[in-house]
């Protein structure tokens, strides 16, 4: 019992940390992290078009290629109410730097059909507490990569509507590290490890109604990650190394957004999103062959944004924006793995045409991730509780460039 109760615990804290943040809605254009991500579904200025609404390729003369790199810096700074199991750090940072890539390309097959080719990452996330923390009975070390490969096909069905399709290749990896109260000297330590590639798909439309005025919708399907790994454990007497197996699911989600060209220089963007977290919580669990039955009870999230972009002259565009995410979860669910609550998403940034081929752009974002309180007890032990408060935020610094071959 005790086995499956740690197995267990520990992909809980790999499900949860795929949620929320995780979810990235910042491609590393100057477009998306510039406007808060919320011109993703109707921008149509480049080839990140090829990852964000297909159906907007449509617009785009000749091929292109467009390439981007954001740091991210995040801060999840933890601050102990005096609660928390003792012998830990009332103050912990679990937060990094790491690196987000995009590469998208738009080939013209003629002039009302279009391929694109996406490499990019769509969701990720790195938290390494320090050793010793208040919560390291809950969770010690997490890493979630993934990289996204993405062929698509964009049709012109006539002067207002465009229709694209792609089929998402997810390649991801998952690395978590938990320690555990053995009531004997030092804490033992479970560590698992995995990799797993998954396919998706995207649907998207565009709809311009004039030459001011567009629409964008895309759908993306939930994709279906299976990770399998033996647990390794140390300091733990008898030893032992349960078989863990997992099926772990980006939830399918519904983004809109519309663009409107209130002057010659000025236009207004607006967005909204859908995701459904609740079904991504309940995740099929075996342990040693055995089937549990896993919910986290997360809730489905939803979003709204606004952005602007004026154009300073010929050369220069600037852009700034505000997005909103609803939280999915409740403090009585949150978890050290990723303490989030409501998020808020500041950006700006700008583009500038460096000759009639070339575009580069750079942007800034601030997502406030909330000060969420939490109160997460162990049940290995009814005295590994951790308790207080988190500040938490993530900076993306940008720069992108886009050339028409």
């Amino acid at each position: 019992m005790l086995k499956k109760f740690i197995a267990t615990t520990l992909f809980l804290s790999a499900s949860t940390a795929f949620a929320g943040g995780l979810d990235l809605s910042e491609f590393s254009t100057a477009s998306s992290v510039g406007s808060a991500g919320v011109a993703n579904q109707t921008h149509d200025r480049d080839a990140s078009t090829s990852a964000l609404n297909l159906a907007a390729m449509t617009n785009l003369e000749g091929d292109h290629i467009t390439g981007g790199l954001s740091l991210m810096d995040a801060g999840f700074e933890f601050k102990d109410d005096g609660n928390s199991v003792p012998g830990g750090s009332d103050t912990s940072n679990a937060g990094g730097q790491f690196g987000v890539p995009f590469m998208g390309y738009v080939h013209s097959l003629n002039e009302d059909v279009k391929f694109g080719l996406t490499l990019n990452s769509h969701f990720g996330l790195g938290l390494d507490y320090p050793t010793g923390w208040a919560g390291r009975y809950q969770i010690q070390e997490i890493s979630l990569q993934s990289i996204n490969l993405t062929p698509s096909l964009a049709f012109k069905i006539n002067d207002k509507w465009s229709v694209g399709f792609g089929i998402v290749f997810d390649y991801a990896t998952v690395d978590i590290e938990m320690k555990v109260n053995t009531l004997g000297p030092g804490d033992g330590t479970l560590e698992v490890e995995d990799e797993d590639l998954a396919v998706g798909s995207i649907v998207s439309l565009m709809y311009e109604p004039d030459d001011k005025t567009r629409f964008g919708l895309t759908y993306r399907s939930k994709i279906e990650h299976d990770f399998d790994d033996t647990i390794k454990a140390s300091n733990f007497v008898p030893s032992f190394s349960p078989q863990v197996d997992v099926e772990i699911n980006t939830p399918q989600q519904v983004l809109f957004g519309v663009r409107h060209q209130l002057n010659e220089d000025l236009a207004i963007l607006g967005s909204a999103n859908w995701q459904e977290w609740s079904d991504f919580g309940e995740m099929p669990t075996d342990i040693n062959g055995n089937r549990l039955g896993v919910d986290k009870e997360l809730d489905d999230t939803w979003g709204a944004g606004i952005a602007f972009e004026y154009n300073l002259n010929s050369d220069w565009l600037l852009m700034c924006g505000y997005h909103y995410d609803s939280a999915m979860m409740d403090t009585s669910n949150r978890t050290a793995d990723l303490p989030t609550g409501n998020i808020h998403r500041y950006g700006i940034g700008t583009e500038y045409k460096y000759s009639e081929k070339m575009t580069i752009g750079f942007a800034f974002e601030h997502v406030d991730l909330g000060s969420p309180n939490i109160s997460q007890t162990n049940g290995i032990n009814s005295g590994n509780t951790l308790s207080g408060d988190y500040d938490n935020y993530i900076n993306f610094y940008t720069v992108s460039v886009n050339y028409k071959l």
